[in-house]
């Protein structure tokens, strides 16, 4: 409306200017004051907009029978709370290439899978996306460096040290591509489908248009824009054109107002007077448009201008006011290499007689494409953020060859360096077990392993002979002492960015140990299903952080879970602003993406409020347990008993237990916990004998709850828990197989307990010393069974 006048092409592919990245970390910090001031509000609109969108669904359709409701009365009644399981056979349909509205509407269909790490639940899952949510993630991203740098001035002046690693995609049988969270940030970005989009753009816009005129002619009329709109970004980018203009709405209002009779011929032309074209492809399949362009573009040429698709650009049409029906492409030859498969009058195609470029005219040859797919930046918090790896090494799928890139590029560039991170803490761990072996040749020049080429030219950008940092590398190597080693080889690093909280608190010792007491600043809580929110005080000690929920991210809810650890029925699911302080949850979201009441399994405690939004600490998931008979321990309980065991009886000591996983044991009669520790020695000194280890036993059954106790002691059903040590390097490897099985770096969680038998078997395998509590724990006959 307000460039109305411009002489342009009423484009469908380029509408509006891209929205300036200019947004000040002011003017973020008060998007998310605004987001969290009326935290109900913003989940009812969130709600009724998910509704709307996936309202056409077949599982909101048939399944839930909500009948295009929206509001939140007929949502809670007829809406069931569900697991992946439930969803499975639905996104198997999916993946297998059915593409009617099954559980987003037809207007948002599913266009990727994103999958979960695999190590929470045993497999792997694949969750269902599309398009724009890109953009609703990377809009809570993008708040995470102005509330560090609120504590931490000058971050934005230095560079960053952020280790990530991409996954390969796997195809489903339906086409489309699974992949991780990270890998989904950095894809390629697909071409437009020979112009799927760009006439459904205009169309849709035209619909948008007769829907919206009056909401449109208000925010004219005042100069505001309509609250509806929350994205930052675009409020900047639409506040630098809008300003009130009475005349323009009482023509626009006219205009509407005289099509509520359904006369919308010729709209574009009356809206926008000096509109010379639309730009808009309708060649093959898209030729049925052409009427209704006609109709509310009132006789504009339709220009359809190129031929693409995802996989190349192949030409041009030199005749653009050509009649549609009439249109032929030029074919650029310097865009790929083109064969063409000679297609006979039944519409078959032939076996291998492929054709080069000199087909001869009248034959109809289908195009064999033999490309690589370039990839780039799909989301602006990582294209924007200053960092000192390439995309090639991030890119780079061979573990190897890209962990060796972005650590000599982290080097090269060490006194650069502000932050230091990755996305959970045992991946950091590993770059620096990845330090501690490959020093020598990082040294040196760039290691013949690394064979990708385009890995090789981004290091060569980066990489020159330096003598001098090559010394200083041996000599720190040379002491033989790993203490403080992030901070004395990149001495400007303000923080280390990593998530320690739930099941990651107990790598935070380990972290101090090499930082040199660095904060620990876990930014934000996301998953694959879902981003939920961001930490508003990121220097609080790892074991106080509490993430503040962003209401339109998603609609969430929150099943209360009792002492035991038990949760309630989906009818007392108690919605966002109305938690209860000190209570314990477990989460069930409904996101754009076609998940509705789905419950993500994380257990969480309400800490407390910041303005409307509720605050939560990650407790530990749901239905990771330890059991032998009766008795139920789970994640966080096993954290709280490792770790109070450590702090008590290994660290005085000089020894840290780097990392954990454990299982039930029933191989023996009675059965019993088995509890696998990877001991670090943080001195040379340090040295932990068996008997230490025994106390350690004692110590972790003395913490367990009292049913495990009493089942200990009284019952005699429970045998002795038992630490088995492994060797150093067994959790890199237990890493590995789960990576060879499909697993991101980026993504992976140690699984606190294990029942896999490679696993058990590799865990077993390396074990250098077994030990059993010496006594029985302490129990009180008559004890409250919490």
């Amino acid at each position: 409306f307000l460039d109305r006048g411009v002489n342009k092409p009423m484009s469908t592919v380029a509408a509006s200017s891209p929205a300036k990245e200019t947004t000040t970390y002011a003017e973020k910090l008060g998007f998310s004051e605004v987001m969290i001031t009326d935290v109900d509000a913003v989940q009812e609109r969130v709600l009724a907009e998910i509704l709307g969108r996936n309202g056409d669904s077949e599982y909101l359709v048939k399944k839930c029978g909500l009948a295009g409701a929206t509001d939140r009365a007929a949502f809670r009644a007829k809406v069931p709370m569900v697991s992946y399981e439930d969803l499975q056979p639905y996104i198997q349909r999916i993946a297998d290439g059915d593409r009617s509205p099954l559980l987003t509407g037809a207007a948002h269909p599913v266009s990727e899978f994103l999958t979960s790490s695999g190590t929470s639940g045993g497999e792997r899952k694949q969750l269902p996306t599309f398009e724009d949510e890109v953009d609703r993630r990377q809009l809570l991203f993008g708040l995470v460096m102005p509330v560090i740098s609120q504590y931490i001035p000058e971050l934005d002046k230095g560079t960053a040290l952020v280790f990530m690693f991409v996954k390969s995609e796997t195809m489903t049988p339906g086409g489309l591509p699974a992949r991780t969270v990270l890998t989904n940030a950095v894809r390629p970005v697909p071409a437009p489908r020979r112009g799927a989009r760009r006439r459904r753009v205009c169309l849709r816009a035209i619909r948008f248009l007769q829907m919206h005129w009056e909401q449109l002619v208000a925010d004219v009329e005042a100069g505001a824009l309509n609250q509806r709109v929350t994205d930052p970004s675009v409020r900047e980018a639409v506040a630098g054109v809008l300003r009130a203009d009475p005349v323009l709405a009482r023509f626009v209002r006219a205009e509407c107002c005289s099509n509520k009779n359904d006369d919308w011929a010729g709209i574009i032309k009356r809206i926008w007077p000096n509109t010379m074209y639309l730009d808009a492809i309708v060649t093959g399949s898209m030729a049925q448009y052409v009427p209704a362009l006609d109709y509310y573009s009132g006789g504009l040429p339709v220009a359809s201008n190129v031929y693409a698709s995802s996989e190349c650009s192949f030409g041009i049409n030199l005749r653009p006011m050509c009649h549609p029906s009439e249109v032929s492409y030029t074919i650029m030859p310097n865009m790929a290499y083109f064969e063409f498969l000679p297609v006979d009058g039944d519409g078959d195609a032939s076996h291998e007689d492929l054709l080069d470029v000199r087909a001869r005219a009248g034959r109809d040859p289908r195009p064999q494409r033999r490309l690589r797919v370039p990839w780039s930046y799909k989301s602006n918090h990582f294209k924007n953020s200053t960092g000192t790896s390439p995309l090639a090494a991030i890119l780079c799928e061979d573990t190897f060859q890209s962990m060796y890139a972005q650590m000599l590029c982290g080097l090269c560039r060490r006194r650069d360096v502000v932050r230091i991170g990755t996305v959970f803490a045992p991946g950091l761990l590993r770059a620096v077990r990845f330090l501690q072996m490959n020093w020598e040749q990082l040294a040196g020049v760039l290691n013949p392993r690394v064979t990708d080429q385009s890995v090789h030219e981004s290091v060569a950008d980066i990489l020159r002979p330096d003598p001098d940092l090559a010394q200083f590398i041996r000599a720190e190597w040379s002491k033989g002492d790993w203490a403080g080693i992030i901070t004395r080889i990149w001495p400007n690093a303000k923080c280390v960015e990593t998530v320690v909280t739930g099941s990651m608190a107990q790598y935070v010792p380990t972290l101090n140990y090499y930082s040199g007491g660095l904060p620990v600043i876990s930014t934000a809580y996301a998953s694959s299903e879902c981003f939920f929110g961001f930490n508003l005080n990121p220097l609080c000690d790892p074991s106080e952080v509490s993430y503040t929920f962003m209401p339109n991210m998603a609609y969430f809810e929150f099943l209360p879970v009792d002492g035991n650890g038990d949760t309630s029925h989906e009818a007392d699911l108690v919605e966002l602003a109305r938690v209860e302080v000190g209570r314990e949850y477990e989460l069930v979201v409904t996101t754009y993406s076609g998940l509705n009441r789905y419950r993500i399994g994380d257990i969480l405690r309400v800490t407390g409020f910041h303005n409307a939004a509720p605050q939560f600490s990650i407790v530990g998931r749901q239905n990771v347990l330890l059991s032998i008979e009766f008795d139920k321990t789970d994640e966080a309980e096993l954290q709280r008993a490792v770790e109070r065991a450590s702090s008590a009886l290994l660290r005085p000591h000089g020894v840290v237990v780097l990392d954990y996983t454990s299982r039930a044991c029933t191989e023996s009669i009675p059965g019993h916990y088995v509890i696998y520790w990877e001991l670090l020695l943080t001195n040379k000194d340090a040295a932990v004998d068996g008997d230490v280890l025994e106390r350690c036993c004692l110590e972790i059954e003395d913490a367990l709850n009292p049913v495990y106790r009493q089942s200990r002691v009284e019952d005699g059903s429970i045998g002795p828990l038992e630490i088995r040590v492994v060797r150093p390097g067994t959790f890199e490897e237990l890493m590995d197989y789960a990576i060879s099985r499909g697993t991101s770096i980026a993504q992976y969680k140690v699984p606190r307990c294990v029942t896999l038998p490679p696993v058990v078997e590799l865990l077993d395998s390396h074990v250098v010393s077994c030990h059993f509590s010496p006594k029985l724990p302490h129990w009180t006959p008559g004890q409250p069974q919490e």
